[in-house]
């Protein structure tokens, strides 16, 4: 699906934002950041609790469309917001 890259996904949800990283592990061990994206969690979320799933888990989608949308260096088949269903 992705090559011979090793594809490396970190999620942070808190009360203000939800931020999505994509980073691909280079031959070295290194991590590069390859696309970044972040939404406003919009009262979904308050002090670490999420009131609203059906709410966070489309921000959460949004974010992830946003990763992979700036995302640079790599194309691949299928994208995570798929996986995840």
């Amino acid at each position: 699906m992705f090559g011979s890259k090793s594809i490396i996904t970190a999620v942070e949800m808190g009360t203000s934002k939800i931020c999505v990283l994509i980073g691909c592990l280079d031959d070295k061990g290194n991590i590069n950041i390859i696309g970044h994206g972040e939404k406003n969690s919009d009262g979904a979320i308050v002090k670490s609790e999420i009131t609203d799933m059906e709410k966070t888990t489309n921000i959460l989608f949004d974010a992830i469309h946003v990763a992979e949308s700036v995302r640079s260096g790599l194309e691949p088949q299928i994208s995570m917001i798929q996986l995840l269903k």
